[in-house]
């Protein structure tokens, strides 16, 4: 389980990376990395930046709670070893 919960923020890096240079999902798939490269490609427009800021921020949220979950688990599992 806390091995699960520490490669989770991993695993959705490398999706959004892949997906963000083009060799992951299909565009018309809905995912991090092709709302990332969307919002990229259309925030010359003023009007329009919150189509990069948004799904960002969500990235950043999710893997920030995936490794404060993977850490929790670390600690649950082993009390000794709490820094």
């Amino acid at each position: 389980m806390l091995r699960i919960a520490l490669a989770i923020p991993g695993a959705i890096g490398y999706e959004v990376f892949l997906t963000y240079i083009g060799l992951g999902l299909p565009l018309d798939t809905p995912s991090l990395g092709n709302l990332i490269n969307e919002g990229r490609l259309i925030m010359m427009s003023p009007s329009l930046r919150y189509q990069l800021i948004f799904p960002a921020i969500v990235l950043s949220m999710v893997t920030i709670s995936f490794y404060i979950l993977g850490n929790a688990f670390a600690d649950a599992a082993d009390p000794r070893n709490h820094v």
